[in-house]
């Protein structure tokens, strides 16, 4: 499996990159770290979903020998998708939930000013009776 190959189920529709940090630890080892580049979270985002999403944006460590780099991060982006999956779609979940309530909210109509304008009448009808009761006496 080659490297970009294993770096696609890091992609998703909550991880838009994957940036790669390779360097040397010694003479026989080297050091990658993929780090998932998550799409924003919105400042009002739940406590639930900003979890996720730092989750998501675990990054991946792996120090092997050359020849074994590519099969051990493949190991662990491998051990790690079925988690990451969940907390992707969870997140898209949560999103969609809140979503759909701002969108209701936005689409809920206030009251007309109908039935404010009868209450007025009806007050001032009130007041007339009052009015006249009082000059009655």
């Amino acid at each position: 499996m080659s490297l970009i190959a294993a770096l696609r189920p890091l992609l998703g529709s909550k991880t838009t990159r994957v940036t790669l940090e390779v360097s040397a630890k010694d003479d026989t080892q080297l050091i990658v770290i993929a780090k998932p580049i998550t799409t924003p979270v919105p400042a009002n985002a739940s406590e639930e979903l900003q979890h996720l999403m730092a989750g998501l944006s675990m990054p991946f460590k792996v120090i092997a020998e050359p020849d074994n780099i590519e099969r051990e991060l493949v190991a662990e982006i491998t051990k790690a998708a079925p988690t990451r999956d969940d907390w992707s779609e969870r997140a898209l979940q949560i999103e969609a939930a809140a979503n759909a309530a701002s969108d209701t909210s936005k689409t809920t109509t206030t009251p007309s000013a109908a039935p404010a304008a009868e209450q007025t009448r009806d007050q001032d009808d009130d007041n007339a009776s009052d009015l006249e009761e009082l000059n009655s006496l």
